[in-house]
């Protein structure tokens, strides 16, 4: 079988955690690396290009794009335009105007283009959205985010909603299958100089669930926790460590009294989720490469992170007029 040549823009963090990946994959060619900041010569890892033609030149049949947010429309268009298919870390772009710029050239061309919100694919959330739509917790009314932590230093150019609330903002739309509506958010600034580092949301979803979310780069610890309640229970996400809790409404009464006050009246069976887990980013790269080769694929689409980034876009400007949104997508 012949293998899908793959190549990789941006060579940081991120970026490494893709060549790690490409490698694993039996069925990827890794061609090198190109990075705006750190380019020039061969070593045991991987091959680093010095100029983004160069890789192009290589010939892969897509790269994975982990420059900073700002530089995702240039990237994404030279790549396009030489007919290279693109997986594109999230957000798409740095705005929603850059986005639909991406997507006009991508549909000039028969290429793949996905997106790469990771927590798509953790599996935690995975077997939530399964347990979901089978009926487990009933009709969902609610849904709470928690996503807080220190101030990653690796980010300069965008500030916590663009960063962090996209994860959040997708993962909201996906577990519950619909959109937001109206969006009240408030930003503070803090530490970070020009961008905000903190961020409340409060969201109605089309389907008539309810959203609010505590996303910072304040918060000495971190905690990625998600809640969804329905009419029959609740789920708890945490994506830090994949792990998945079930509480089900009770069915039955406490009559001691005296801690019934802490523990309700009706209290209900609890229970961790076991389940196999794997690394997100290597599932992501599997969804990825079904797309790729013109098979069903669970990958996010151009146009579902378009999505998210005038979601994003809707909640700085809630904050910016101090009122409240409506989206229409």
């Amino acid at each position: 079988m012949t293998k899908i040549r793959a190549g990789l823009i941006g060579f940081g963090a991120m970026g490494r955690n893709h060549a790690r990946i490409m490698r694993s994959l039996e069925s990827v060619d890794f061609v090198g690396a190109y990075d705006p900041v750190h380019t020039g010569g061969n070593d045991k890892e991987s091959l680093v290009f010095n100029s983004i033609n160069e890789l192009i030149s290589a010939k892969p049949d897509f790269c994975a794009i982990a420059t900073p947010t700002i530089s995702h429309e240039a990237v994404a268009i030279e790549l396009i335009k030489a007919d290279i298919s693109v997986l594109i870390e999230k957000p798409l772009a740095i705005d929603s105007s850059s986005a639909k710029n991406i997507l006009v050239e991508f549909e000039k061309k028969n290429l793949y283009g996905a997106v790469g919100h990771i927590e798509r694919f953790n599996s935690a959330v995975i077997n939530a959205k399964k347990l979901i739509n089978e009926g487990l917790i009933g009709d969902i009314v609610q849904i709470s985010t928690t996503r807080v932590g220190p101030f990653p230093t690796r980010i300069s150019d965008v500030g916590v909603v663009l960063d962090l609330a996209t994860h959040d903002i997708d993962l909201v739309q996906f577990l519950t299958s619909s959109k937001f509506k109206t969006i009240t958010a408030h930003t503070m600034q803090t530490r970070l100089e020009g961008k905000e580092d903190l961020v409340v949301v409060v969201g109605l979803l089309s389907s008539g669930v309810l959203v609010n979310q505590i996303i910072n780069w304040v918060t000495p610890k971190k905690k990625r926790q998600v809640i969804i309640l329905g009419t029959k229970g609740t789920l708890e996400i945490n994506t830090l460590n994949s792990e998945l809790v079930h509480a089900a409404h009770g069915s039955f009464k406490n009559n001691f009294t005296e801690v019934a006050h802490i523990n309700g009246f009706n209290p209900g069976h609890q229970s961790e989720i076991a389940f196999e887990v794997e690394e997100p980013l290597q599932r992501e790269y599997v969804e990825f490469l079904k797309g790729l080769r013109g098979e069903q694929s669970s990958s996010v689409s151009l146009n579902e992170a378009l999505e998210i980034v005038s979601v994003a876009e809707s909640i700085l400007d809630s904050s910016n007029r101090r009122t409240t949104v409506e989206i229409d997508f």
